[in-house]
């Protein structure tokens, strides 16, 4: 992953979703932001979205969540830019865990489904950044 290669960009490209898998289920988001660019929209959004489910109030349930990319496909082409424009398409699986502290049953939720991740990574002396993420699921 160390070369600024097609195959290493995939190989990054598949590391950002490891990333994101972690800190679904740590919680943790800096290893993943480590990784972005500063101004990444996709980035901010998740660590924003993962930073408010870390602080679950006392009247709410206990919540765990895990996910899961499986990638199916992975393409990457030079731009004209000098950085990597790589296609993922996965399969994600986000399940939620809640416990009720007052019945202490637990409630399960799974979702997700193929999606379709576009990203623009850069090869820098410090390893590859994320200049840009976005996702659509696919039908």
């Amino acid at each position: 992953m160390n070369a600024p290669t097609g195959d290493a960009a995939q190989l990054a490209a598949a590391h950002v979703l490891d990333l994101y898998d972690h800190a679904v289920e740590t919680r943790d988001v800096a290893s993943l932001t480590e990784m972005c660019a500063p101004d990444v929209a996709w980035c901010a959004e998740q660590a924003e979205a993962l930073g408010f489910r870390s602080v679950v109030p006392a009247d709410r349930p206990v919540e765990s969540r895990t996910s899961h990319h499986a990638i199916d496909q992975v393409h990457a082409e030079p731009t004209l830019r000098g950085t990597w424009r790589v296609r993922v398409d996965a399969e994600h699986e986000l399940t939620t865990q809640r416990v009720s502290e007052v019945t202490g049953a637990t409630t399960t939720q799974t979702g997700g489904g193929p999606v379709r991740y576009e990203m623009e990574l850069a090869h820098r002396l410090t390893g590859w950044v994320v200049l840009d993420v976005t996702s659509t699921p696919l039908t």
